[in-house]
């Protein structure tokens, strides 16, 4: 049960798609029983977590997937597209809408301390002017620059 009570239930489903190994395995979808269900599938494997998504120039954060799936229920998502998602290490993800699936299969692999602070910095939902500085990065790594922001994405309004 979660915490309204309301029990989460928890379904393993199958992907019916053109690969040679057979069909795809969907890991962890969930159904939740509010009024706006959003489910999120995995393709192959899960990202680690924590996880930055940008949604047509929203930047949004997650440290779980109830999280993302929390924070995807109060965009509008254009089905038709792909928006980059990457994880705490630093590896390029994909978000298809279209499916609600997250997939490792994408054309940007790796990112860079530089491009996620670009991200964040250039964000259309910057509301409180939060920005992360540039300054010295080649100093910081890459996973204390990530929950850094995710940091500022998750507390700023």
């Amino acid at each position: 049960m979660n915490q309204t009570g309301k029990t989460v239930r928890f379904y393993v489903k199958t992907l019916l798609a053109c690969n040679p190994c057979g069909p795809l395995v969907i890991l962890n979808v969930r159904e939740r029983e509010k009024g706006v269900i959003v489910t999120i599938n995995f393709l192959f494997r899960k990202p680690k977590f924590p996880i930055i998504c940008d949604i047509d120039g929203y930047v949004i954060a997650a440290k779980s997937i109830s999280g993302f799936e929390k924070q995807l229920s109060t965009y509008n998502i254009h089905k038709v597209s792909r928006y980059p998602i990457v994880d705490v290490t630093g590896e390029g993800w994909s978000f298809y809408p279209e499916h609600m699936a997250i997939s490792p299969l994408t054309t940007k692999k790796k990112w860079f301390k530089k491009e996620v602070i670009a991200i964040f910095n250039n964000r259309k939902n910057n509301t409180s002017n939060v920005t992360y500085s540039e300054k010295s990065i080649s100093a910081k790594r890459y996973d204390k620059i990530f929950q850094d922001i995710v940091g500022l994405l998750l507390t700023s309004p």
